[in-house]
């Protein structure tokens, strides 16, 4: 619960005591308050933007590389990919020998990717893909 809807709670239950008239007052303004800190509570699209920026730059600091990035959410991925490509051609050219050193290197180099995105609240979510 946000800090400003806690004190507006506190301060219902304060004047809910004084009888019906301040209260039909209050009811109005506390939910005109109740609306603008709402809005104020959620950051902006730039805000967002910058969360993710500020988030994604802690990850490539861990040695992580952005694969794709949107405006809200990014997808980060870890460790080497594999050249099939260039296994492929030297598996051809020596008449499927290399096969065995293609198939070691998939079981070695792993390759994990994260999604990473920033939701309407400015919370930074990372799950594994």
């Amino acid at each position: 619960m946000p800090f400003g809807w806690r004190a507006v709670h506190i301060f219902e239950r304060m004047t809910s005591d004084l009888g019906e008239w301040p209260n039909r007052q209050l009811n109005s303004i506390l939910t005109a308050r109740r609306i603008r800190l709402s809005e104020k509570d959620k950051p902006t699209p730039a805000e967002q933007r910058r969360l993710l920026t500020q988030h994604l730059a802690g990850m490539e600091d861990e040695g992580k590389r952005v694969a794709f990035r949107g405006d809200y959410q990014a997808i980060v991925a870890d460790g080497t990919p594999v050249n099939h490509v260039l296994h492929l051609m030297l598996s051809f050219f020596t008449v499927g020998l290399w096969a065995v050193i293609w198939m070691i290197d998939i079981s070695f180099h792993k390759e994990t990717k994260e999604f990473v995105k920033v939701d309407i609240d400015g919370n930074v979510t990372v799950s594994k893909l």
